[in-house]
């Protein structure tokens, strides 16, 4: 060890002396004592090969989250980064080898911006493409219109108690169209109700359902195109009903089960259907969202509470138990043996 660290410094020096003889360049120098190949003088020094740029391709809806794929140019690992603003806020999220991450800390309903570099040698490079998303809510709704023009073709004029005919809603959310050949909702593929619930079951939150949902599935290409499918994303299995007290009308969406009481006891439920300022704009609704062909003189459209506006579906009221809609959202009857709107149930927001 000694006789090599004498003989480079003898060697060392008479480079010296020799170059200012010679006025030998310092490249000069390093390439003479590179040629000897001495293991002490080797350093661990790699050249790095520039890595091209990726982009991402996709973002997918998966049950775990949100999968974030991009492409692969064969870059030791990828970097990426997500944020809530556009041109800001970005924070690395993973560091993998795969070209493709699921990123499961997501919130429903909320827009994020996502971007990815290569990483190699400890060198990173520059950032793709980023792509916004936004991620599907995570209660989903019942799409009202799209099952109303059935529902009402089949069971109005049709007399029910307001229970059977609330429970039969339920069912319907099932399909598009009534008959053996009832095309199955590409929203829900399976509502189930657990028995037969009355009134004040719906008002205590004591019935229970199963149903399956899916969702849109939606991804961006390499070009930025939205395209859009739909796949079953998972299975609620049996819930009971979250039957909430509702004050306010202006707070009920269209589809929601409303229930009334009379001495604290629930007595009468009702699908509400949405508000309206007269029986003229209920009709126009029904006849250009719905596709129901309607006017002033059809007998199962009844504006009998003054100038109430928000209106529903029922059975179990007016002649034998006839099923009608009316703007009587608010209350049943008049007088001491009215009932009034005390609670609403929002079947598809119970996960």
């Amino acid at each position: 060890m000694k006789f090599y660290r004498f003989f480079i410094f003898i060697l060392i020096t008479l480079l010296f002396s020799f170059s200012i003889q010679r006025n030998v360049s310092a490249d000069e120098i390093t390439e003479i004592i590179t040629a000897t190949n001495f293991p002490y003088l080797q350093t661990d020094s790699v050249s790095v090969s520039e890595v091209p740029n990726t982009y991402i391709k996709s973002i997918i809806e998966t049950n775990s989250g949100m999968q974030i794929a991009w492409k692969n140019v064969n870059a030791e690992k990828y970097q990426l980064y997500r944020s809530k603003n556009k041109d800001k806020g970005f924070k690395l999220i993973a560091t993998v080898t795969k070209t493709k991450w699921v990123d499961s800390k997501v919130k429903p309903g909320t827009v994020y911006y996502y971007k990815v570099r290569c990483y190699e040698n400890q060198r990173t490079f520059a950032f793709s493409n980023v792509v916004k998303f936004k991620t599907p809510s995570k209660k989903p709704r019942l799409n009202f219109e799209r099952n109303l023009k059935s529902f009402i073709k089949k069971h109005v004029y049709r007399r029910y108690p307001c229970n059977i005919l609330v429970n039969k809603y339920v069912e319907s959310c099932n399909s598009l169209s009534s008959g053996k050949k009832a095309k199955r909702s590409r929203q829900f593929n399976n509502v189930k109700l657990q028995g037969s619930p009355k009134a004040d079951n719906w008002k205590h939150g004591n019935a229970k359902l199963s149903l399956r949902y899916t969702t849109a599935k939606k991804y961006y290409n390499k070009n930025g195109t939205v395209k859009s499918k739909v796949f079953p994303l998972k299975s609620s299995g049996t819930k009971k009903v979250v039957s909430q007290y509702e004050p306010d009308m202006s707070s009920l969406k269209k589809g929601d089960i409303i229930t009334y009481s009379r001495g604290g006891r629930g007595n009468h439920v009702a699908i509400y259907i949405g508000k309206f300022k007269n029986k003229s704009d209920l009709i126009d609704y029904l006849n250009d969202e719905v596709g129901i062909k309607c006017n002033a003189r059809t007998s199962w459209i009844k504006s009998w509470n003054g100038k109430c506006k928000y209106w529903v579906l029922q059975g179990g009221m007016g002649y034998n138990n006839q099923v009608y809609i009316c703007n009587n959202a608010n209350v049943t009857t008049t007088g001491a043996n009215s009932s009034r709107l005390s609670h609403s149930v929002s079947l598809f927001e119970n996960e």
